[in-house]
């Protein structure tokens, strides 16, 4: 465990070098102290309690819940078997309600919420193909409108790479990185996860 007084201290000299500051925090106190010390934003927040956002609404503070990664494990688990995942499926499943809490809370709160998914990691997590899966799970469990979800891929996470005045909106004057789909993904959030959706690829204005 790290005291808020220490996680105080790597924010401060982080931002004094105008470098933000993500947290990997599952647990209640570590997302509190998180919240209370001042970081950019804190990975995951499973098991936030009401006292937990409302420290972390207070503070300004962004959330990643990357809950994609939790719902594959359950899906994984009950097709191939927990011994083979290695996972306790158990704690999963606490972890998976959990962050449909917070999610649920989150949005009424106006927590602002950016969307990842811990990909990588395992061969059932490969890397590029499970981005789409997050604001799914926005709008299946957090109540999230599709539009807020995209935002969350978009606007929100423009702020974590620095780029928040350039990319994530339409509007003039911005990097003009844009993907045209042949289905609304306003009507359904699906839309995105399957690449044939896809008509067009705009990078910088112009098509790729």
């Amino acid at each position: 465990t790290v005291a808020k007084e220490e996680i105080a201290a790597v924010v401060g000299e982080a931002h004094r070098r105008k470098v933000k500051v993500a947290i990997h925090s599952r647990g209640s106190a570590s997302t509190r102290a998180a919240a209370e010390a001042g970081v950019d934003w804190i990975m995951h927040t499973d098991m936030a309690t009401e006292a937990d956002l409302e420290a972390v609404a207070k503070a300004g503070v962004r959330i990643v819940p990357t809950a994609t990664f939790v719902e594959r494990v359950l899906e994984i688990g009950r097709e191939v078997g927990q011994e083979q995942i290695q996972i306790s499926l158990e704690r999963m499943k606490k972890n998976m309600d959990g962050l449909v809490h917070v999610l649920q809370r989150a949005r009424a709160m106006g927590i602002k919420v950016m969307c990842g998914t811990d990909c990588g990691n395992y061969a059932w997590m490969p890397y590029g193909k499970m981005h789409a899966k997050e604001p799914e799970i926005l709008v299946r469990h957090g109540g999230y409108t599709p539009l807020e979800a995209i935002r969350a891929c978009t606007k929100e996470n423009a702020y974590a790479v620095g780029l928040e005045n350039q990319v994530g909106v339409l509007e003039a004057g911005k990097l003009a990185d844009v993907i045209i789909l042949k289905k609304n993904p306003a009507v359904d959030i699906r839309v995105l996860q399957d690449s044939a959706n896809l008509a067009a690829v705009i990078k910088d204005g112009k098509k790729i």
